[in-house]
């Protein structure tokens, strides 16, 4: 699962490099933005790749074309990230002392969602 969590965290942080998306942080007393993202921000940061529209932290969107004709919509990626996100705070975090704390076909799941949102990102390359 943090395999598949981290190539989505990964590519969508490069993607969004590349086309000058930012989140606004608190640090300090100070907000900066700039375009150090954090995992908490990866569906708000999945959502203006798809759109290009902001949401919550990522208050400039750049300049991503968005993703025409995906696997999923901008709501729907958004939604599936803050999944991915959540499910991989739980396997690492979680009250479970087994490393693989879901069974199989909860795991395939997992997997595709992270699988459809990794292709979809790719059509921004």
């Amino acid at each position: 699962m943090a395999r598949a969590y981290y190539v989505v965290f990964a590519l969508a942080s490069f993607l969004a490099g590349k086309y000058g998306v930012r989140a606004t942080h608190v640090r300090g007393r100070n907000q900066v933005t700039d375009q150090d993202f954090s995992h908490s921000e990866l569906p708000s940061l999945v959502y203006a790749l798809y759109c290009g529209n902001k949401k919550e932290n990522v208050k400039d969107p750049g300049s991503s074309p968005g993703i025409g004709s995906g696997n999923y919509n901008e709501r729907a990626a958004y939604r599936s990230a803050d999944m991915l996100m959540e499910t991989r705070l739980e396997a690492d975090y979680g009250p479970s002392s087994v490393p693989e704390p879901y069974g199989k076909e909860q795991a395939d799941r997992w997997l595709t969602i992270a699988k459809n949102l990794t292709m979809d990102l790719e059509t921004l390359l």
